[in-house]
């Protein structure tokens, strides 16, 4: 996952802020600026014959604007044709209640320019089948913003599991921290899975080493 690992002010360089401490038009302005850089990494690894897949974190609310949904979609038209197939899009922060046409509307704005597009899924989410038939490969949760008890995170995996299987959808983690988690992950045989439990971040997109479970858990 290429994202932006620190932001400061230019009037205050010591003064680090995050993405949801932005407002939407300078997130987007963030996630487009990512975008493009995460690309240009890309490139120049592909000129050495190294290929890998990259995915992006978007804010729903930067696509659900119109001003923000074509300013992305615009630096989206500007990548390469060819690179399109190493790249995915991950939706984030989307809100509860959104309903299924909306939802559909942002996926089919940024899946021509991408291989695939992944959903993170509200907290206490109940109707799962809301995510079937939008074109999504996968929705997931991200444990590093959650605000669930360790029960309910566990409960919450275990139905994210089921009801991904049941309506065909893969299932990603972003944001594992802890051996406890990761050993669910494993056990439901959840398809993607990022955060320090698993590696430690790179300063730079580049490939990472395949791993192997019994490198990762020891």
């Amino acid at each position: 996952i290429c994202a932006p690992s620190r932001l400061a002010l230019r009037s205050a360089p010591s003064v680090t802020l995050s993405l949801d401490e932005l407002k939407p038009q300078c997130r987007a302005e963030v996630e487009i600026s990512c975008l493009q850089q995460g690309v240009a990494a890309l490139a120049r690894h592909l000129k050495r014959g190294e290929r890998f897949m990259m995915a992006f974190q978007v804010c729903y609310d930067t696509l659900s604007s119109h001003i923000g949904r074509v300013r992305f979609t615009d630096a989206c038209r500007e990548l390469p044709s060819d690179f399109r197939q190493y790249l995915i899009i991950q939706l984030t922060d989307v809100p509860s209640g959104v309903p299924h046409s909306r939802l559909s509307d942002l996926v089919i704005a940024v899946k021509p320019y991408v291989k695939a597009v992944m959903s993170e899924i509200p907290e206490f989410w109940r109707n799962y089948a809301d995510y079937a038939g939008l074109g999504l490969q996968a929705i997931g949760m991200n444990c590093d913003q959650s605000r669930l008890t360790r029960q309910q995170k566990a409960d919450a995996l275990r139905k994210l599991i089921t009801s991904a299987k049941q309506i065909g959808l893969s299932t990603f983690l972003t944001g594992v921290s802890d051996l406890a988690t990761l050993l669910s992950a494993r056990e439901g045989k959840v398809h993607f899975i990022e955060g320090s439990a698993v590696a430690s971040p790179l300063h730079e997109p580049r490939p990472m080493t395949r791993l192997r479970w019994r490198d990762v858990i020891q």
